[in-house]
């Protein structure tokens, strides 16, 4: 098959339908309003009506000033293991 100008076998194509479901998956969890086109063959995100309600998920590990490297658990580890 062949797919913007690249060959693709059937086993791209169950790995371009399995990226396509996680995308789709993520968008949904997200807020997203995804469309099914008239075939039902394709999916289709659509902005205009996700714009209010998209967000993006917070860091499980997130700190304060945003660098997760120099969190207190971590300068408490790394001052026992040196020993100041």
């Amino acid at each position: 098959m062949l797919d913007a100008g690249f060959l693709r076998d059937e086993a791209d194509e169950e790995i371009k339908a399995e990226e396509i479901e996680e995308c789709a998956a993520w968008l949904l969890a997200h807020g997203a309003t995804l469309d099914t086109g008239a075939s039902g063959e394709y999916t289709v995100f659509n902005t205009k009506d996700s714009v209010d309600s998209l967000f993006m998920p917070e860091k499980e590990d997130a700190v304060a000033h945003g660098d997760a490297t120099m969190s207190l658990d971590t300068f408490l580890k790394s001052a026992r293991t040196t020993g100041t």
